[in-house]
């Protein structure tokens, strides 16, 4: 029972919390992200940027496993009452659930469940993905990145190289943060990483996609699927292939490199280009909401991989680049007519 109850608060942790942060965007001076998609995507970035910058803290402050999860539950809670808050006061609960298309919802149910299915029966321990190891370190020896996952050695009897190997995790600490996780429900870590995470994160996967399918077919429901389905064939490749870690989303779609260039780098795309199909004009990129999406966007991408803020960085540089074009652009042709 206890068990169930565990699992129960993680799921709201990682599927509900998501888009009641979510929410809070709406209370910006724009229309853009107030779809429960949306909600869900970018109260997901935002989590995930939130814990980033108090890790660290964390490293730098040599704090243990169970301080960082005290802080980080407290930072949850308060997540909790002020989205919930803000949600009952601008709008009503029943609008955040409700059902507008119940073929949809079966649709979407049925294929999430295929995919878990693929993605439980095919989740392999790969020699060159460590995630299970390093979780399972910082959670027995209630440390952040002081041990070695491989050897067991501590800082203090590695090598300069093998050193370097630990600051290289530390600059992408996404498995200090499955392993607050783990050290708040007490779960065995290796259970957590490849049976919970992805329930978890599969479906943020999935709306990534879903939101790109938006973005470029509109309200073509079958272009919408057709789209979809050859995206998550693609991505099976992988599983008859010998692709590199980061591809795999279907073995390890909890590794930091494939939640980064699978799922947190398009919906970076997307964020930087908006939800209308059109380039963002150039005064967008002024607006402190536009602002906020980049820092929440390259905070949540360092979370993940060591150079995920350089690589967010870049696109929101290529699509100001792009819209100071435009801007020329129509500029010159304006002229160009007038005279």
């Amino acid at each position: 029972m206890l068990t169930i109850l565990k699992t129960v608060i993680l799921a709201f942790a990682w599927l509900v919390l998501p888009i009641l942060v979510g929410c809070l965007f709406g209370l910006l001076p724009h229309r853009e992200y107030r779809k429960r998609r949306s909600a869900y995507l970018i109260g997901s970035l935002t989590i995930w940027a939130l814990f980033y910058g108090l890790a660290r803290i964390a490293l730098d402050g040599k704090w243990t496993l169970t301080k960082l999860t005290k802080v980080f539950c407290v930072l949850l809670a308060v997540l909790t009452i002020l989205s919930t808050g803000v949600i009952i006061y601008r709008w009503h609960m029943r609008e955040l659930i409700r059902i507008k298309s119940r073929t949809s919802l079966l649709f979407t149910a049925v294929a999430a469940v295929l995919i878990l299915a693929v993605a439980g029966g095919f989740a392999a321990n790969r020699t060159d993905e460590h995630t299970v190891e390093q979780v399972m370190t910082m959670y027995m020896t209630d440390s952040l990145y002081e041990y070695d996952a491989m050897t067991g050695k501590s800082r203090a009897d590695m090598m300069d190289f093998e050193k370097e190997t630990l600051d290289a995790q530390k600059a992408a600490p996404v498995a200090a943060y499955y392993a607050v996780y783990v050290r708040m429900s007490n779960l065995h870590p290796a259970k957590f990483v490849r049976i919970l995470l992805p329930v978890f994160l599969l479906p943020f996967y999935m709306a990534v996609y879903a939101a790109w399918a938006e973005y470029l077919f509109e309200r073509d429901t079958k272009k919408k699927w057709c789209f979809q389905i050859v995206v998550w064939l693609l991505y099976a490749v992988s599983l008859i292939a010998d692709w590199s870690v980061a591809f795999g989303l279907y073995q390890n779609c909890w590794n930091g490199e494939t939640l980064f260039f699978l799922g947190e780098l398009p919906l970076t795309v997307l964020l930087a280009l908006g939800e209308k199909k059109q380039l963002r004009e150039i005064e967008a990129f002024g607006q402190p909401y536009v602002i906020l999406y980049y820092v929440v966007s390259a905070a949540a991408g360092q979370l993940l991989y060591e150079k995920g803020f350089f690589f967010v960085t870049f696109v929101w540089g290529v699509a100001l680049a792009a819209a100071l074009i435009k801007r020329w652009r129509d500029g010159g042709s304006l002229s160009t007519v007038k005279k």
